[in-house]
Formats: structure tokens, sequence, C-alpha cells
């Protein structure tokens, strides 16, 4: 009969330490397979999360920077002419790249945020469904405490 104590303990950035205790008989037990596949797990979940939010205003800035019809037209209805539309699409594609690369994510999070607060101030204005935009800055903020521990404890006011 085995009687095995796994101790998992989480720290920052998913770091595991898996602990066994060993009572009658010698258990081959690897201790490096639990850390990894949780980390594996934190990775593809960290990456598909990023990957969703990165395809949402990839699709928005390419149709601000190729310039399609309908929506230059809806945009003109807002006030904004071709061209400070275009610009808005490169703000926009600046800002998810800053977003994905890990080193400027936290900057790229308030980029898309900020971003996001004037496309929700836009649709006040006009007198439009505020749903998409608050869904998708809700998503943004949802990533971002997921992606960074930091945040997280900033915002939580956790000590390390």
């Amino acid at each position: 009969m085995y009687l095995i104590f796994v101790l998992i303990e989480l720290k920052s950035h998913c770091t595991i330490r898996a602990k066994s205790l060993y009572i009658s008989q010698f258990i081959l037990f690897s201790h490096s397979s639990i850390p990894q596949k949780i980390m594996k797990t934190n990775q593809i979940i960290y990456w598909t999360l990023t990957g969703l939010v990165t395809l949402v205003f990839l699709g928005s800035a390419s149709g601000k920077l190729m310039g399609n019809v309908e929506a230059v037209r809806m945009a003109e209805g807002f006030g904004i002419n071709a061209e400070n539309y275009r610009n808005i699409g490169i703000v926009e594609l600046i800002s998810v790249i800053l977003f994905v690369w890990p080193r400027t994510g936290i900057l790229g999070t308030m980029l898309l945020s900020a971003y996001m607060g004037g496309a929700i101030a836009t649709h006040v204005q006009h007198a439009q469904d505020l749903m998409a935009p608050c869904i998708v800055l809700t998503l943004v903020l949802a990533v971002a405490f997921y992606r960074f521990p930091e945040l997280r404890k900033k915002i939580l006011g956790q000590a390390d």
C-alpha cells in the first residue's frame, strides 16, 4: 500500500513545487511531470486568450487601414474623416502589438483600455448600443488580469 502526499504550492507565474512522501515502498515519482503539465496548460490558456484579444483588434484595425467603404461611411457618421479613421487604425495596431509582446503587455493593456473607453464614449454620444465595446473592454481587462500577476496584485492589494 502506498501513501503519497503531494503538496503543490502555487507561486507567481505558475511556479509549482511538488513534494512527495513515500511510505512502505519506493515509488518512482516524477517531480517534474506535474509542474510541466500545469505550466504548459497555463501557457496554452495565456496565448489563447491573448490571441483572442489580438484577433478582435486586428480585425478592427485592418478594416480601418484598408479603408472598408462601409466602415468609413459609418465613421463619417460619427464625424471622423477617412484619413483620421486610418490613423485610428494605426494607433489600434500599435496598441495591439504592445499588448501581445509580454514585456510591454501592461502598456498595451492601458492603451487598448483607453481606446475602448473612447469607443464607448463615441457610442454614448451617438446613442448607439454599448454592449459590444463594453464586452471587448471587459475581455481585454480579464485577459490582462490573467496574464499579468503584478497587475492582479496591485488591483487586489495583495502582498508578495
